[in-house]
């Protein structure tokens, strides 16, 4: 069975696919454990939908057990079940198999990647191409895309937020240490400056040379000043990073719509930050909120209108969070 397996994992011509449904029929004549039957059939279903054969893709799924005791089972019939949703391009039904977001629905370790691919594609299927590049970063490396896509090209898997899914690893992988926001290193900045002038200002103080008033004044206040504002400023961002902490943990998940953007002026790296006004959908009716994102053209101006996943801090509604 392992080696059916990895040797089946490894065709992966267009040549060499009727090989390996070969190779697949042939060990599902051999077992007789339910568990490795239906691991049979969910891979000749998969290997026909990689052939692009909606007939024998269905012919295998329809062989599978449904409603199996087991995660493994199910999720041969879930995973496999959506492969030949995604051939048809009917992104509703992959999303009642997997789930709209990752954890809904329990999916195998060993083929949760695949899923996660096949739930973002079908976000994208539906026209929400952001919501789909937020389904991918459930990704456990950047590099499982291209690992997840690969066997299945034909099928163009994520072809439109592909681009965006990597313009977000880009921002995260180039980017502060999570929950630390600007506010905290403007003000450890700030602090540094003012411990600097008010060295500056003792050392021409207690310097036996004469100086000018201003020399000792200027230094003295302004030093006094960035290390008051300084160490606010950064108390500041860490009750901001703990806020962002507990509104991760004990926040309320909310769907929100795009009302309008507004460039913020800021950047990081390459990427415009912008101010996203949205409308959210409350318990006792929409309310208004915003949040900072930074957007790539065109995603940018694709963004109005479009609904997104965020979590709202339980007492105070308009705190809100991009839901990750």
């Amino acid at each position: 069975m392992m080696l059916t397996a990895l040797y089946v994992g490894r065709l992966g011509g267009a040549h060499q696919i009727a090989e390996a449904r070969a190779l697949t029929k042939a060990a599902l004549e051999a077992v007789t454990l339910p568990r490795h039957r239906q691991e049979q059939l969910g891979r000749l279903s998969r290997l026909a939908v990689r052939e692009g054969v909606a007939d024998a893709a269905l012919e295998a799924l329809a062989a599978m057990t449904v409603d199996p005791p087991d995660i493994e089972s199910d999720t041969e019939l879930r995973v496999s079940a959506a492969l030949v949703a995604t051939l048809a391009r009917d992104g509703k039904s992959v999303l009642s198999l997997l789930g709209q977001r990752g954890g809904q629905i329990p999916i195998d370790e060993a083929k949760r990647g695949l899923a996660t691919v096949l739930r973002a594609n079908a976000h994208e299927l539906l026209g929400d191409v952001i919501g789909a590049a937020e389904v991918l970063k459930e990704l456990p490396h950047s590099s499982s895309l291209g690992k997840e896509r690969e066997p299945y090209a034909a099928l163009g898997l994520c072809s439109r937020s592909a681009d965006l899914y990597g313009t977000l690893v880009a921002q995260v992988q180039g980017a502060k240490p999570a929950g630390l926001d600007g506010l905290f290193y403007t003000g450890v900045v700030i602090t540094i400056l003012g411990a600097v002038a008010a060295t500056i200002a003792i050392t021409l103080m207690i310097d036996d040379a004469p100086h000018p008033i201003a020399d000792i004044v200027f230094p003295t206040l302004g030093g006094l000043l960035f290390l008051f504002l300084g160490p606010v400023m950064t108390l500041a961002g860490i009750d901001n990073a703990r806020q962002d902490v507990y509104v991760r943990k004990h926040g309320i998940p909310r769907t929100a719509r795009v009302l309008h953007i507004k460039d913020t002026g800021g950047r990081i790296g390459p990427i415009p930050v912008y101010l996203l006004t949205l409308e959210v959908a409350g318990e006792t009716g929409p309310y208004q909120a915003a949040l900072r994102k930074s957007l790539a053209l065109p995603e940018a101006n694709a963004i109005v209108g479009t609904e997104l996943h965020i979590v709202a801090h339980p007492e105070k509604p308009t705190v809100i969070l991009l839901d990750q």
